[in-house]
């Protein structure tokens, strides 16, 4: 058995044995556990709660009451849950509502974008702050390294020489551009957002950064087309978008310096081949 598939199931069982009856208890939890696919297996569902284990307890307490006060409309998303002790994380498990919904992006493109817009909307209007939260800066990580080198806040490191060839072209292709930031949806593509009949798209799993807030949509157009089967085509939904070009490199660059952070160098070759396209785009 492979390895990684070993040590995945490890962990689930591993963190399905913390799931407990203070958890349970404190976000007044009933009925049976039923595990629900995606991420590392260890997300469950209790009738209309959903328990997650936390990788950072300081940033979900930071954005959970923010997005507590959402009210959605042309969107959904898996409203937090509080515990009855006023906390958002009990024994490094965060808890959320079911929200109905399956993936499929591809051919539900414009929907998906619209949903992000005005999600990231009514995010900077809850908090419209121009100041970073603390909340959000404290995390050391190969996904906050890759933000700031995506976005030339620091420079490439030694162990990217190997893939220069690659990365060079896209940092030579990135200019400074004057856009606000905002809390954001940093991986709004992939399986995060869900589609269910006669009902807004779901956007679920939200990882926060501070950039603006067309970069969602320049990760979710570039995703979409990298991994979903998307077509070339569907990136002039956002052709009028400020920056676009710009965000997209952004974008692209983050997925392909978080490939060599966490897999290697030798990762970045085909990671690159199905990015081409968007990156075609972006440099005209």
């Amino acid at each position: 058995m492979n390895s990684w598939v070993v040590y995945l199931d490890l962990y689930r069982e591993s963190m399905l044995h913390k799931l407990t009856s203070q958890v349970l208890d404190q976000f007044n939890i009933q009925g049976e556990a039923v595990p629900l696919p995606g991420g590392q297996e260890t997300t469950v569902q209790y009738e209309d709660i959903v328990l997650k284990p936390c990788e950072n307890t300081g940033e979900w307490t930071g954005l959970a009451p923010i997005l507590s006060q959402l009210e959605p409309d042309g969107y959904r998303i898996a409203m937090p849950v509080q515990a009855q002790d006023g906390q958002w994380v009990v024994d490094g498990w965060l808890a959320t509502q079911f929200i109905e919904g399956t993936p499929g992006y591809a051919g539900n493109e414009e929907e998906a974008l619209t949903a992000c817009r005005y999600f990231h909307r009514d995010l900077n209007q809850v908090y419209s702050s121009h100041e970073c939260p603390d909340w959000l800066t404290s995390e050391d990580s190969i996904w906050r390294k890759a933000d700031k080198l995506a976005w030339g806040e620091v420079p490439l490191t030694d162990e990217f020489d190997v893939v220069c060839e690659f990365l060079n072209p896209i940092v030579e292709g990135i200019t400074p551009i004057d856009l606000p930031n905002q809390i954001t949806h940093g991986d709004p593509g992939h399986d995060n957002v869900l589609f269910a009949p006669n009902q807004a798209p779901a956007i679920i799993d939200i990882e926060p950064y501070w950039r603006p807030s067309g970069y969602a949509l320049a990760m979710m157009l570039a995703d979409g087309i990298a991994w979903e089967g998307s077509k070339p085509s569907t990136l002039t939904l956002a052709q009028d978008e400020p920056y676009i070009g710009q965000l997209l490199l952004r974008a692209i660059m983050f997925r392909l310096t978080v490939s060599v952070l966490g897999s290697g160098p030798e990762s970045l070759a085909r990671k690159y081949s199905v990015y081409e396209p968007v990156l075609q785009w972006a440099f005209t």
